[in-house]
């Protein structure tokens, strides 16, 4: 019996859920279940969140944004 590394074992789950997802997807769209959605081919609403940073950090920057335009506290200018 072959022994596989968890990471090994991770990805090949990830990659075959990533799969699943886009076919199920695909299949949605083949049928016409994304035509005609409320806002389609407008731009999202409240999208002021870097996808690429974690939503504590993202709260984190707001809350220090909010503190250097009420003038309470000190702010390097930096975001976390």
């Amino acid at each position: 019996m072959q022994l596989y590394s968890l990471g090994y074992l991770l990805s090949i789950i990830r990659v075959g859920i990533d799969r699943l997802v886009e076919d199920l997807i695909q299949e949605s769209i083949a049928k016409g279940e994304f035509t005609n959605l409320k806002g389609t081919g407008k731009p999202l609403q409240n999208q002021n969140h870097n996808p690429y940073i974690d939503v504590v950090t993202h709260k984190i920057n707001q809350v220090e944004d909010s503190l250097k335009i009420t003038g309470k506290g000190q702010h390097s200018g930096q975001h976390v």
